[in-house]
């Protein structure tokens, strides 16, 4: 192939290619000396008991040298720092795309108000987006914000996320919760 591309974070293709990387998954697994494929076989085993390796990174051969070669792409800068922190190498920001079909609003139909889209979880940073529009509120107090996203799938994110709507009903009358919305429904708030 002239060129192999994953978009699902991070990759060893055996060869260069290039990775684009929404979530780091394997940075916690990357532990020398166990983890590159030319560790001896003793330590791989020894590190997958330890659960520092997986059964499919000793099958497939995986190389965590190789996957630093590659072109990465992130979707934002702390996507960046966290790999350059894990791995010691840099990458590149190539913010994803807004894809959507918008309906035309003419602009007197508009509400004067914020949106932010992202899991519920502590890296999305929601409290201090409530913080930066109360400030907005001071002098435009008719400001809203809709918060859009999901509840988290890992468990050990739940509270984080319970304590993270306690604070969205203190300011319920000014701050909206659109949980799980349909990509049309999505489409339709964010053009208003």
């Amino acid at each position: 192939y002239d060129a192999v591309i994953s978009p699902d974070n991070e990759v060893d293709f055996g060869c260069r290619g290039i990775q684009y990387i929404h979530l780091p998954t394997l940075g916690p697994l990357y532990r020398k000396p166990f983890v590159d494929s030319d560790s001896l076989w003793r330590e791989k085993i020894m590190g997958l008991l330890r659960g520092e390796y997986r059964p499919w990174m000793m099958v497939a051969r995986h190389s965590f040298e190789r996957l630093k070669r590659n072109l990465t792409l992130v979707n934002s800068q702390w996507t960046g720092c966290w790999f350059r922190q894990v791995y010691g190498t840099d990458s590149k920001v190539l913010y994803p795309p807004v894809p959507g079909r918008f309906p035309e609003i003419p602009w007197e139909a508009k509400e004067d108000g914020f949106g932010c889209i992202g899991r519920f979880n502590r890296f999305k940073r929601f409290k201090r987006i409530i913080k930066i529009v109360l400030s907005v509120r001071q002098k435009h107090p008719g400001v809203k914000l809709h918060v859009i996203g999901s509840k988290p799938w890992y468990p050990h994110e739940l509270e984080y996320c319970r304590s993270l709507f306690e604070v969205f009903r203190r300011y319920a009358s000014w701050l909206q919760v659109h949980e799980d919305l349909p990509r049309s429904e999505l489409d339709k708030l964010v053009a208003r």
